[in-house]
C-alpha cells in the first residue's frame, strides 16, 4: 500500500462553462480528468458536445428491454439527482480499449453539472501560497505516512463489508507493516550550474533550486 493524493475542486464543470471564455473552457476541460457525483468515478474529457443536452434521449436496457429516456430522467430516477440547467452541453469521454472489450461501444456522455474537475487550474498553479499548502499536505514525512497507513488499515479491519469481501477472495491482511533493514547514506553534494549545495534529508530542495542556472547537454 502507498498514499496517493488527488486534488478535487469544489466548482463543477457547469460553473466553468458559464464563467470562462470558450477558448479557456477547452484548455481547462479537454484532456483533463473529472470525477462524477453519482458513482465517484473519474473520466478523461475528450470533447464537449454542444449539440447534446440533458433533455436528449438515449436507449437504456432495463430487464432485457430497451427503454428510451432522457439524461435528466435517468439521473433523477436512478440517483435522485436533479438537473438545474437543461441547456448545458455534454462532456464526451471516449472509452479506452479495455472499456470496449467490456462492451462499451460508444462514447460516455457526462453532465457538466454533475462533474468536478480534478487537479489544479492554471491560476491555482500560479498561486505560490496554495502550492506551498498542497506540498505540505502531500509531501508527508515517514512517521506521518506510517500513521496514515495504520489508520487506513484499522478502517479496513473495522469494516464488515471489507472483511466479507476479503473472505470471499480468500485473502487476509496483516495489521503490522513489513519491517526491513536499511541504512542511511551520507548526504550528497548537488551541483546546479555554478552552484552546489548539500542534499537535505527530506529531499526538499525547492529553496535551493530558485534562481539556479541549468546546464543541458545533448
Amino acid at each position: 500500500m502507498d498514499l496517493r493524493h488527488k486534488v478535487l475542486r469544489t466548482d463543477n464543470c457547469l460553473d466553468m462553462l458559464r464563467n470562462l471564455h470558450p477558448n479557456d473552457v477547452n484548455n481547462e476541460l479537454i484532456g483533463n480528468i473529472v470525477i462524477t457525483h453519482h458513482n465517484r468515478k473519474t473520466y478523461k474529457v475528450n470533447d464537449i458536445d454542444y449539440t447534446m443536452n440533458p433533455l436528449k434521449t438515449f436507449e437504456l436496457l432495463v430487464n432485457g428491454e430497451k427503454v428510451v429516456t432522457t439524461f435528466a430522467e435517468y439521473y433523477s430516477n436512478k440517483f435522485g439527482l436533479a438537473i438545474t440547467d437543461n441547456d448545458q452541453p455534454l462532456l464526451v469521454h471516449r472509452p479506452k480499449r479495455k472499456d470496449r472489450h467490456r462492451g462499451q461501444k460508444g462514447p460516455i456522455l457526462l453532465i457538466p453539472e454533475l462533474c468536478n474537475l480534478t487537479g489544479l487550474s492554471t491560476g491555482q498553479r500560479g498561486d505560490h501560497k496554495l502550492m506551498r499548502d498542497v506540498h505540505r499536505i502531500t509531501s508527508l514525512d515517514p512517521s506521518t505516512r506510517v500513521t496514515s497507513l495504520s489508520n487506513f488499515t484499522d478502517r479496513l479491519f473495522s469494516s464488515p463489508e471489507v472483511q466479507k469481501k476479503l473472505l470471499e477472495w480468500g485473502m487476509k491482511l496483516d495489521k503490522r507493516m513489513a519491517k526491513v533493514t536499511g541504512r542511511k547514506l551520507d548526504p550528497e553534494e548537488l551541483i546546479l550550474g555554478t552552484r552546489s549545495f548539500t542534499a537535505k534529508d527530506n529531499a526538499d530542495w525547492t529553496h535551493d533550486l530558485k534562481g539556479s542556472e541549468w546546464i543541458s547537454t545533448s
